[in-house]
């Protein structure tokens, strides 16, 4: 995880200090580049929020450090269950394929009467209510005709492939839906 943060400086903060003139000898050079900087200084307590105090050195450390040194960054790592379901990417994906595939192999009447087997049977779905996949699973499949995600353009190479190919549904799940499946990581 990086803690590199986007930062976007202005003023005397987004101008570099300009390269003292090479007549100076290095002492005199290196005192004017540190006159410079001084200079800059109040603009970079300004820009961190800082009131400046005996305490705001430490300060604009620590909020320097804390954007750019990944040691002083505080990890956000989420635990537990995800508050939504996120289908949007491979998760939705395996919904909607998993569905199919308990349609055309196990013979499942209706796509709601395959969510509570794929619940049971399928690790990254434990934890959801049926309700929960369900809807999910209707939004995605509503999705498909708007090209807003990759079940969408998996869809519209499958509708391609059973015109040119004259496929019915079973086929094109024998054949296409099928493989897809078993490309995708659990």
């Amino acid at each position: 995880m990086s803690a590199k943060k986007e930062t976007s400086y202005k003023g005397l903060l987004a101008r570099p200090i300009p390269k003292p003139n090479t007549l100076n000898n290095e002492e005199e050079r290196s005192k004017i580049i540190d006159n410079e900087r001084l200079k800059k200084l109040p603009e970079l307590y300004k820009h961190y929020g800082i009131i400046p105090s005996h305490s705001a050195p430490l300060a604009l450390v620590l909020a320097l450090a804390n954007q750019h040194v990944p040691g002083f960054s505080v990890e956000n790592k989420k635990t537990g269950r995800p508050s939504e379901f996120t289908g949007g990417g491979w998760l939705g994906v395996r919904l909607f394929l998993l569905v199919q595939q308990c349609l055309h192999e196990k013979g499942f009447e209706s796509e709601l009467s395959c969510i509570p087997q794929i619940i049971r049977h399928q690790k990254e779905f434990h934890g959801y209510d049926e309700s929960t996949l369900w809807r999910r699973y209707m939004e995605t499949k509503e999705g498909l005709g708007k090209g807003n995600n990759i079940v969408a353009v998996m869809n519209i190479m499958a509708r391609g492939l059973k015109e040119k190919f004259n496929l019915t549904d079973q086929q094109l799940w024998d054949d296409y839906y099928k493989d897809f499946l078993s490309e995708i990581p659990n």
